[in-house]
């Protein structure tokens, strides 16, 4: 992967839309440089924003039972 990215290769990256990775730079979710008009992440800054999102998603993980006692045994209706 390059050093810098183009908002485009960013979002190819992650398999997003352009106007995602657009809006994420715009409200300072993920860094990025402006050179005139163009706008460059760092390629370790878009890995390290998908690590972050990662471990939110992970947290998240934990999905809430209909059993009051999850250690007790399954019994089938």
């Amino acid at each position: 992967m390059r050093a810098f990215l183009s908002i485009k290769e960013a979002a190819d990256v992650l398999g997003v839309q352009y106007n995602t990775i657009y809006r994420l730079v715009r409200d300072g979710t993920l860094p990025a440089a402006r050179i005139r008009r163009v706008y460059r992440i760092k390629a370790e800054d878009l890995l390290a924003y998908f690590e972050a999102q990662k471990t939110i998603l992970h947290d998240q993980d934990s999905v809430p039972t209909d059993d009051p006692d999850p250690t007790s045994p399954v019994h089938p209706t």
